[in-house]
Formats: structure tokens, C-alpha cells, sequence
């Protein structure tokens, strides 16, 4: 298992989400791995996520968006971040708007736990 310091600084926050069941099975994945998680919170407005990015930004910041509506925050996020930032993001909108993720600029779509825990681990060293 590598150490927590090998580990992207992960941040994770909800949308349009006020049950952040997708951030409870991110959270409990990560520590399962020994990776840690900042929760940013649920129906986070753009400036709540993009005041903790840039005060130390994350390696990877992760959204749940439920709905097709939250297109414009989701740009205004993406945005706003630090180029460095990468963006992954899960929800019942890229489902039923593929092009979704490519019109807001988010990086990876994460379809379920096994998704995360692989791309997760391509990031080790």
C-alpha cells in the first residue's frame, strides 16, 4: 500500500446533489486505499469549490451533477480552476447527455467505484 503522501490531493463536492451518496462511496474508496478526501460540501454554489482550489489546489477535484441545468456552474468551475486541477466528475447526467463532460470541460467522466479506484491508481507512482 503506498504511503498517504503518494496519494493526489483529492476534493470532492456535490451540485446539485443534497444526498452526496456518490461522495460517501468516493470517501470510503480512497480510505479503503489509504487516500484522503476533503469534502467541500453538497449544493455547492462555483465560488464555495473554487475559494478552497485556490487557496491549495487540489490534484483532482470531484463533482457529482445530477442534472442537465447545472451546465452552467460546471463551466463556471472548470473555469476557474488552476490548470493543474483535474476534473472528475459522476452522475445521472452523463448518462443521459453524453456530451456533457466535453462541453464543460470536465476531464473524466467516473462511472461507478471500480472506475475511480483505477483511475486513482494510474495516478501513483
Amino acid at each position: 500500500m503506498p504511503p498517504p503522501e503518494a496519494f493526489p490531493r483529492l476534493y470532492v463536492a456535490t451540485i446539485d446533489d443534497g444526498w452526496g451518496h456518490g461522495l460517501d462511496v468516493i470517501e470510503a474508496a480512497a480510505r479503503a486505499v489509504g487516500a484522503h478526501t476533503r469534502r467541500l460540501g453538497l449544493l455547492c454554489s462555483a465560488q464555495s469549490i473554487l475559494e478552497p482550489c485556490a487557496q491549495e489546489p487540489p490534484h483532482i477535484l470531484g463533482l457529482t451533477v445530477l442534472h442537465a441545468d447545472a451546465e452552467p456552474v460546471v463551466s463556471e468551475i472548470v473555469g476557474g480552476l488552476s490548470p493543474t486541477v483535474r476534473v472528475w466528475a459522476g452522475g445521472p447526467v452523463f448518462l443521459w447527455d453524453p456530451d456533457f463532460a466535453q462541453r464543460t470541460g470536465i476531464h473524466d467522466v467516473i462511472d461507478d467505484v471500480g472506475v475511480f479506484l483505477q483511475r486513482l491508481s494510474a495516478l501513483l507512482p
